[in-house]
């Protein structure tokens, strides 16, 4: 499991897309559970859905974390954050959102 989820910012206020790179504290949850509880992990994970094109991995992370992520940022700063299972993912996804804006500005 990755220490770091990589996202894609959609700044819907600033009118800008762009990368960004949060902590995944699933990873101390998962210690400190298996610390606690003598090896067996609970709940209070999610498995969230990279959002790379074509991509069909899963990026772990607190439950807390995926409210923040996809639905707080969204209603306090106007931004939604589209976690990712990597650099690529991240690039592929920025490429995608440039290049719709590209095509959209065009029009």
């Amino acid at each position: 499991m990755s220490l770091i989820i990589h996202g894609v910012v959609v700044d819907r206020k600033n009118d800008a897309v762009y990368e960004d790179l949060y902590i995944n504290y699933a990873a101390e949850e998962i210690m400190v559970t298996k610390r606690e509880s003598g090896g067996t992990v609970q709940t209070g994970l999610a498995e969230v859905p990279c959002f790379g094109p074509g991509c069909n991995h899963t990026i772990l992370m607190t439950t807390q974390q995926k409210g923040d992520l996809l639905l707080s940022f969204d209603e306090k700063y106007n931004k939604t954050v589209l976690p990712t299972c990597g650099k690529s993912c991240t690039e592929k996804l920025l490429k995608m959102y440039r290049d719709s804006s590209a095509a959209a500005a065009k029009n």
